[in-house]
């Protein structure tokens, strides 16, 4: 079965319901992101992420929350990602944006055309395009790719 499109809806509905919950159902989720997605989560907490401060890395973390609540939502059963299907998916990535130039939204207008879920990318654009105190100007890039990399391979593993 293809992935389903992830709507703003969708993705709305996921962020207000995380904005509900208490700091213990909110640890909960993580043990259950940890449970079900553990490659996922050694991905997201050890590989290039040393460059990055606290703030960002949390905010990586409820990012990726986002998302996988996203895909779980429109599909009853998910694949366990696998180091391979990631790290195609981040390898790619960062080739393609490695050929860009221009400012940092400029340099994402490629990822858009033709991506099958533009409403999650567009989460991550929003999220890590402004540089302040909480997301540096470096830890930006690293940041937009592994969401990419994340939605790409769940989308890839789903289709």
């Amino acid at each position: 079965m293809p992935a389903r499109f992830i709507t703003e809806s969708n993705i709305r509905e996921i962020i207000e319901s995380m904005e509900q919950l208490s700091e213990a159902e909110s640890g909960q989720l993580m043990v259950d992101l940890f449970s079900a997605q553990p490659t996922l989560v050694d991905f997201i907490t050890e590989h290039q992420f040393p460059l990055l401060q606290t703030d960002e890395k949390q905010y990586l973390y409820y990012i990726i929350l986002i998302i996988w609540q996203s895909f779980k939502k429109q599909h009853k059963e998910l694949p366990v990602l696998n180091s391979k299907i990631i790290g195609e998916a981040e390898e790619k990535n960062w080739e393609v944006f490695q050929k860009t130039t221009g400012k940092f939204r400029e340099r994402l207008d490629i990822f858009f055309q033709d991506y099958p879920q533009e409403e999650l990318l567009a989460l991550a654009e929003d999220s890590f395009s402004e540089v302040d105190e909480t997301i540096t100007k470096e830890g930006r890039e690293i940041l937009f790719i592994t969401c990419k990399s994340v939605i790409d391979a769940f989308h890839s593993a789903i289709s």
